[in-house]
């Protein structure tokens, strides 16, 4: 019965000092902490509709911009030389709408539209 007791303290010993030393490895924009913002804690979003209103929507803090959608393909064009070159553009409100990595959508209308 002690040889049943050793082995499984030397089992939590391993897996204790293995978790511990993940924490070692994790860099440390992904736990947070001063001058990190962890990914649990921003919203990635898209924003449909990026004409006037909707270049006001792209710094909110705590979110992230991934992607933009317009039909008018100046706004389209705009957004994207504003935004760079890591947000992705759409023409299809769907395609922005399909994507599963995208937790909230801006749908911005003009006034008259509301």
């Amino acid at each position: 019965m002690n040889e049943k007791k050793s082995v499984a303290r030397r089992n939590f010993l391993k897996y204790t000092s293995a978790s511990l030393a993940a924490f070692t490895i994790v860099p440390r924009s992904v736990l947070g902490g001063k001058g990190y913002t962890a990914p649990s804690d921003q919203l990635t979003k898209g924003i449909i509709g990026v004409g006037g209103m909707g270049l006001g929507h792209f710094d909110y803090e705590g979110t992230k911009l991934l992607a933009v959608c317009d039909v008018d393909k100046n706004h389209l064009q705009r957004a994207s030389d504003i935004a760079g070159p890591d947000v992705s553009t759409y023409s299809d409100f769907r395609e922005l709408l399909a994507r599963p990595d995208i937790d909230v959508v801006h749908i911005v209308t003009p006034p008259h539209w509301h």
